[in-house]
């Protein structure tokens, strides 16, 4: 049983409730990824967080839990500990969390192997691995200056992947620059790799290269600029096709307003139409007196 949190809402009852008996209020999707690693931290430790619920006309809705709602759907789960609140609070928890980094994820799990036997934890959060070590094609690729940054902690393993688009050459020369310049951020290493010149590039290209995502995304903006021209002229030519059908309108209109018969029984009969066929005249007759 969920203990009793303190906070604005000063009634709330931590009770079991039959997942049958709720309603979603707020649905969203997320990836299998999460949603297993979900599932996999419920099946390891339980159910820490209990869902919040709010109770309106015998209704309980969910105002904060629909993934650990669907998680425990899912695993056949048939009563869940909620938390009932008396007023309707819409920043929930969960929409006061502050979440981690990449890189905070990361100093998080190390942390935690510190207390946590690594197999028990890969099982909670659904992870394969926690250190996610340089596999052999990547070492292969790499050169030895650089393996040696990344085994010394001197350059992440991250801003490593950039230098496979490069020559070892090349790689040499930028880790020189690192340690000159003492920046081995991420920024810096991409800026690096992008000076280099098409000499000291793999060749071929290898895929994710940064200069095929240039060559894409400079196709792309080819591509709506002809998108672009296309609809205009199109639009263009649909503006004067309705110009001309205005003023042929104009021309038509005003030799039914200048025959006397006609204009008599407009009059007597359709004033309201004549007055149109007159704003017609007064709005269009000049260009069409002119074409």
């Amino acid at each position: 049983m969920a203990s009793k949190p303190s906070g604005p809402n000063e009634k709330v009852d931590p009770v079991d409730v039959a997942l049958s008996d709720l309603v979603p209020v707020r649905k969203r999707t997320a990836s299998k990824v999460v949603f297993s690693r979900l599932e996999a931290n419920i099946r390891a430790v339980g159910l820490i967080e209990p869902l919040l619920i709010y109770v309106h006309q015998g209704q309980r809705f969910i105002i904060d839990g629909y993934l650990r709602y669907k998680v425990l759907v899912s695993m056949g789960v048939e009563v869940v500990p909620c938390i009932i609140i008396d007023n309707l609070d819409l920043y929930t928890p969960n929409r006061q969390v502050n979440y981690l980094s990449r890189s905070q994820y990361r100093v998080m799990l190390e942390r935690a192997l510190t207390v946590v036997d690594e197999g028990r934890l890969t099982a909670s959060l659904g992870l394969k691995r926690i250190r996610p070590g340089m596999n052999a094609a990547l070492r292969a690729a790499l050169a030895a200056e650089v393996v040696a940054a990344v085994d010394a902690n001197r350059l992440t393993m991250s801003a490593a992947h950039h230098f496979v688009h490069v020559i070892p050459e090349r790689q040499r020369e930028i880790v020189a620059l690192i340690a000159q310049a003492g920046d081995a951020s991420g920024p810096f290493v991409r800026t690096q790799i992008m000076r280099t010149p098409p000499a000291g590039r793999t060749d071929p290209p290898l895929r994710g290269s940064p200069w095929a995502r240039v060559s894409a995304t400079r196709q792309k903006l080819v591509d709506r600029l002809v998108e672009a021209e296309r609809r205009h002229d199109f639009f263009q030519g649909l503006y004067r096709g309705y110009a001309s059908d205005l003023v042929k309108l104009a021309i038509y209109v005003r030799q039914l307003i200048t025959c006397t018969p006609i204009v008599d029984a407009l009059a007597k009969s359709h004033p309201e139409d004549l007055a149109l066929f007159r704003k017609i005249v007064q709005q269009y007759g000049e260009q069409a007196v002119a074409g």
